[in-house]
């Protein structure tokens, strides 16, 4: 979870220009606390984004040394954050855990 919430707090400021004014990071690093504070980021970021406009998203940003646009980055943000739940998913399985479900339910 540290990984998933700096580095998208990072890629909000830094690319989207999208400030929170909130530490990426919970004061006390539990799962409940991971969770509260990723659910009151993600309610902060969607309220901006419903502000923006079809300009916004075409506007150019830099992604690390190129030029994109904001609707690129986001894709390109929601590709990796899939990617990763990917991962961890495969893993848990290859150890034989159980999985919960990007659904909602039990697998």
């Amino acid at each position: 979870m540290v990984h998933q919430c700096v580095s998208e707090d990072a890629w909000f400021r830094t690319m989207l220009g999208i400030d929170v004014g909130a530490s990426p990071l919970p004061e006390e690093e539990c799962r409940l606390e991971f969770m509260k504070r990723y659910a009151e980021d993600s309610a902060s970021r969607l309220a901006i984004l419903r502000e923006t406009n079809e300009g916004w998203w075409e506007a150019q940003t830099s992604f690390f040394d190129v030029r994109r646009s904001k609707a690129w980055v986001m894709t390109r943000r929601l590709n990796h954050t899939s990617h990763h739940r990917g991962q961890q998913m495969a893993m848990l399985r290859m150890l034989g855990r159980e999985l919960h479900s990007n659904y909602g339910f039990i697998l």
